[in-house]
């Protein structure tokens, strides 16, 4: 089961690890972190964003993508 049909959730908040209990959610978050909030920055990501995506993500885990 998934949350709202979704899969996985993609934000660059870094702080959403410490301030959500995920453990029990029906989603997989998937936290790009980069030097701004910028589509430039955020671009340079997506290639590793994909790969994870690739290789499996588990719902109720925290994934962090950096450059």
């Amino acid at each position: 089961m998934t949350a709202a049909g979704f899969e996985v959730f993609f934000t660059a908040d870094q702080n959403l690890q410490y301030q959500q209990n995920l453990k029990n959610a029906d989603i997989a978050v998937i936290v790009l972190s980069a030097a701004s909030n910028s589509y430039k920055d955020l671009q340079k990501l997506m290639a590793s964003a994909r790969k994870q995506l690739a290789e499996g993500v588990t719902a109720g885990q925290i994934y962090v993508i950096k450059e």
